[in-house]
C-alpha cells in the first residue's frame, strides 16, 4: 500500500515567490493549515497554495519522487503529473506520456521541480 501524503508550496505574495513548507498539514478538500494559519486551495489568485501528492516511489538515489518533479531517464528530462482519467501518476515528455511504475525506478533521477527549475519545463 502507497503510503499518502503531500508536500505543499505557498505563495509570499511576491511575483515568484513560491516557497516550500513541509509544516502544512491537509485538513480538507478546500483548504490547509499551516502554523495555525488557514490557506485556500481554490487556485484563487492571493490564495496560492500548490499541494503536491506524493507517489509511493523513490529515484535511484532514494528521494521521494511527487508531483511536479522533473525526472531524468537517461538523457530525457521528464514532468511528473498525475492524470484522474487513469488514476495515476505519469511522465510527460517529448515521447508523449509514460505511466510512472516501481519496475523503472532505479532509472529516474529527480532534478528538480516545477517550483524552483522552472526551466527545466522547456529543456
Amino acid at each position: 500500500m502507497r503510503e499518502i501524503k503531500f508536500r505543499a508550496w505557498l505563495s509570499d505574495g511576491e511575483e515568484g515567490g513560491i516557497y516550500f513548507d513541509p509544516a502544512i498539514v491537509v485538513v480538507g478538500p478546500d483548504y490547509a493549515i499551516c502554523d495555525g494559519d488557514e490557506y485556500s486551495i481554490s487556485g484563487n489568485p492571493g490564495d496560492c497554495v500548490s499541494l503536491e501528492q506524493y507517489t509511493g516511489l523513490h529515484d535511484k538515489k532514494g528521494r521521494e519522487i511527487y508531483e511536479g518533479d522533473f525526472i531524468l531517464i537517461g538523457a530525457v528530462i521528464t514532468q511528473v503529473k498525475y492524470r484522474e482519467e487513469i488514476a495515476a501518476f505519469e511522465l510527460m515528455g517529448n515521447r508523449g506520456p509514460i505511466v510512472l511504475s516501481n519496475k523503472y525506478s532505479g532509472e529516474y533521477e529527480v532534478i528538480g521541480n516545477i517550483h524552483e527549475n522552472p526551466e527545466l519545463l522547456n529543456a
